[in-house]
């Protein structure tokens, strides 16, 4: 190592790891969603569209550990307070889902 290469600063990793949870937790928010498309459509559509309930269960099964990995991470993003104040929105909003989910699978 020359006297000419500088380590990073810790605030400009700092910036990259917030970065890389963004896009983990967008990525994870995506597959939510999605998942959660295809638990709404197949409840709310017509018989036709899934007449086994396929889709109810393999949305639920899939929105389940994606929202829980979007809940995780994507406060990672935020700095000091905000942090704690998007986990609590985060874990509410999960929850909310979870039971919204879970509810529309049982009652079908």
């Amino acid at each position: 190592m020359t006297s000419s290469e500088q380590q990073p600063s810790p605030r400009a990793v700092s910036v990259v790891l917030r970065v890389i949870a963004g896009l983990i937790g967008a990525a994870a928010l995506v597959v939510f969603v999605a998942a959660v498309w295809l638990v709404l459509g197949s409840r709310l559509g017509p018989p036709e569209r899934d007449m086994h309930g396929y889709g109810l269960i393999v949305g639920t099964a899939l929105a389940i550990p994606a929202g829980l990995l979007a809940a995780v991470v994507l406060p990672l993003v935020f700095r000091g307070r905000r942090r704690v104040i998007a986990y609590r929105v985060s874990a509410i909003a999960l929850l909310a889902s979870i039971v919204g989910l879970v509810v529309s699978l049982v009652t079908a």
